[in-house]
């Protein structure tokens, strides 16, 4: 691929075709490396993910895991009072025939925002299911937290001195909603972009089996953690696989459609698309991660957009408070060129993303990508002056830059910008891998096209020393720019110096061969 670190795409392959013993004992294996390894420097390029990315595992067995196991009683809960509602007393006689549990354990700086981003869906949750039965319960550290009053319905239990979020291995998103049975059983840890309502369904049905939930949690996680947005054939296969357990999965539809679009399936992505908005539907947050993903990798296809817009503007007025919701639709608007819609998009949604860096980095992000951004000038430039002036993320530059040349008009100003990078970087491998992962990480790909092929030009500056990796780089960006005929060419010269059969290049190769002739990608 192009970057010189491991292929964390064939490990996922081989992983997966492993026995279900086998997968378990590597799972171990690699937990204790990465325990022992304290946290070790990262060989991604990208600083937004920090450590959080140890050659790709860390994320998923540290973050993502959590410190619960699928169909056993996590640690009893020491919970402080009950704000609201009758306590639970998880595994009781009378407990609920499920519990589903979001716990908020940081200070109200923190948690106020994600709990707000949070609350509609939640509440939707407790509507739809209240009748069978289930418990909504919010755990919150911080006595001043502002509970939203969408969530009058549901429960509040203090959770003092973050006591039961640690015990449980909460984290924030990836693992902070925790679903118990009645039996006291753990069913799901994980976030709301994934398959809770299956895991709820399951729960309530009697129909939760632990061998399964446990094989396909595991899957899922190795997945999510080391996936690119150009992923192998095999790759795409094993999430189609996953997303048939879990159908509702916004965040495996998404990944399904990326992988098929680049890999030119269009059929395949136009099938995952249907699917994806038939399941996802009456669920805004999985279905806004599902668009979001797609829109970002599939930008060209007004259809699409058009298709998502159409099915998520009854959703966004029942999740007015959720910025994934919100940002999602925003996207669609945008990219469907729907510019009257945008502005009224815009104008109530700016206070919702204000709640996060996050939030307000991908509302920039957004607005450069309408037909005409200038319009939006005033609003990115407010963005940007709150973001970091020292070491800034290559998010933040890739905004900033796309700012200066596409609101600011300013061809000087934003090549300052990118020369500051690229002395940032280093150079070299180093400025390969932030411009390669940019374009491929699924929290980056699609955002900042125009900055990575700016990178790759200035690494082409120096084409004939260039290693096959690099070279590699730089086409994918030359096609994901639009211009297929020099990414196949450029391709050729990246076989050529590699020494001998890359059949990954190859394929690649073909895929750029097979759009400059005018055939889908």
């Amino acid at each position: 691929m192009g970057r010189e670190t491991f292929a964390p795409v064939s490990l996922a392959v081989v992983f997966l075709q492993l026995p279900a013993w086998s997968r378990t004992m590597v799972f171990l294996a690699l937990s204790c490396i990465v325990l022992l390894a304290g946290c070790a420097t990262s060989l991604r390029a990208q600083e937004e993910q920090g450590a959080e990315q140890v050659l790709g595992l860390e994320v998923v067995f540290e973050r993502s895991s959590g410190a619960l196991e699928l169909g056993r009683a996590p640690e009893e809960p020491r919970w402080g009072a009950w704000r609201r509602g009758e306590p639970i007393t998880l595994g009781a006689a009378d407990a609920p025939a499920c519990t589903l549990l979001a716990l908020y354990p940081a200070p109200k700086l923190h948690s106020a925002g994600q709990l707000a981003g949070d609350a509609d869906y939640l509440a939707s949750l407790q509507r739809r299911f209240g009748e069978r039965g289930v418990r909504v319960v919010i755990a919150f550290t911080d006595l001043e937290l502002p509970v939203p009053p969408s969530l009058s319905a549901c429960s509040l239990v203090e959770d003092p001195e973050q006591r039961t979020a640690i015990a449980w291995g909460v984290s924030y998103p990836t693992a902070h909603v925790v679903l118990v049975d009645q039996a006291g059983n753990t069913v799901f840890q994980g976030g709301l972009e994934g398959d809770v309502r299956d895991a709820l369904e399951r729960a309530i049905d009697g129909t939760f089996a632990v061998a399964a939930a446990r094989e396909h949690a595991t899957s899922r996680r190795f997945v999510v953690g080391n996936y690119e947005l150009i992923a192998e054939p095999e790759l795409l296969a094993h999430v189609q696989r996953l997303s048939q357990h879990s159908p509702h999965d916004g965040l495996l539809l998404g990944l399904a459609y990326a992988a098929a679009s680049f890999l030119g399936q269009r059929e395949m992505a136009a099938g995952v698309q249907q699917q994806a908005l038939a399941a996802l539907r009456d669920e805004p947050r999985p279905l806004a991660v599902f668009a979001d993903l797609a829109l970002r990798s599939d930008a060209r296809n007004a259809g699409l957009a058009t298709a998502l817009a159409g099915v998520m503007r009854p959703l966004v007025a029942g999740a007015s408070q959720d910025p994934a919701v919100q940002l999602a639709f925003l996207r669609a608007l945008v990219l469907a060129g729907q510019g009257r819609e945008v502005g009224r998009q815009v104008a109530k949604m700016r206070k919702v993303v204000q709640n996060t860096a996050e939030g307000r980095l991908a509302f920039a992000e957004i607005l450069l990508q309408d037909a005409i951004p200038v319009v939006h000038k005033d609003l990115v430039q407010q963005v940007l002056q709150e973001a970091p002036e020292v070491d800034p993320p290559a998010s933040w530059v890739a905004t900033r830059y796309l700012y200066e040349l596409r609101c600011a008009e300013n061809p000087a100003a934003a090549k300052a910008v990118l020369d500051r990078f690229v002395d940032q970087v280093g150079g070299g491998v180093a400025l390969n891998n932030a411009c390669w992962y940019l374009m491929t990480e699924p929290s980056t790909a699609g955002r900042y096209t125009t900055f990575a092929l700016a990178l790759a030009e200035r690494m082409l500056e120096e084409k004939d020393t260039l290693d096959p990796f690099c070279l590699d780089t730089a086409a994918l960006a030359l096609f994901l720019a639009g211009r297929p005929g020099e990414a196949a060419e450029l391709q050729g010269l990246a076989i050529q110096r590699s020494g001998g059969p890359n059949p990954e290049y190859a394929a690649r190769r073909a895929r750029y061969e097979a759009a400059a002739a005018g055939a889908p990608r």
